[in-house]
């Protein structure tokens, strides 16, 4: 998973790197690297290790990484607006709280605690239900096809 996809409630841009150069997304598990001193993303900027690229920002054919943990505390404290504030969200919170906010992959038994916009798979989808609903609609949805559900489970303890 690239960088968070959110706004941040307050101006960070003086002083702060928030964005990574790759994804452009606010950056997640900050990694600096040693040629440049530039952050990015952990997954992203390992994606451009593994391929053999040079760095993306000073072209340095070769250099490691290493985790920021003073931009990453630094960055986690402000706070942002959920990414799914154009649909509707009202959350507002720390960013290191927003994965939690947003629980985009729920276990079953958490699929319905999050935010109620943010488009999960439906909780059954071990019987083989394929469906993906904000969480908002997933009870709605779990109601209305409970006996197909049902039926879907009843042919997996069958098997």
């Amino acid at each position: 998973m690239a960088g968070f996809d959110c706004d941040f409630a307050e101006d960070v841009t003086k002083g702060v790197q928030a964005k990574c150069p790759i994804c452009l997304l606010v950056l997640r598990e900050p990694y600096q690297a040693t040629c440049c001193g530039k952050s990015f993303c952990k997954e992203c900027i390992e994606r451009v290790k593994s391929s053999d690229k040079p760095c993306p920002n000073c072209k340095e054919k070769e250099f490691n990484s290493f985790r920021n943990k003073g931009l990453e505390q630094s960055l986690y404290d402000f706070e942002v607006y959920c990414s799914q504030k154009s649909k509707g969200c009202e959350w507002r919170g720390e960013l290191r709280e927003l994965e939690k906010h947003l629980n985009s992959e729920p276990a079953a038994d958490k699929s319905l605690e999050g935010c109620p916009f943010t488009v999960i798979k439906c909780p059954l989808s071990h019987t083989g239900c394929e469906v993906k609903l904000p969480r908002k609609d997933m009870k709605g949805h779990i109601n209305n096809d409970l006996v197909g559900h049902l039926l879907k489970q009843a042919v997996l303890v069958q098997t």
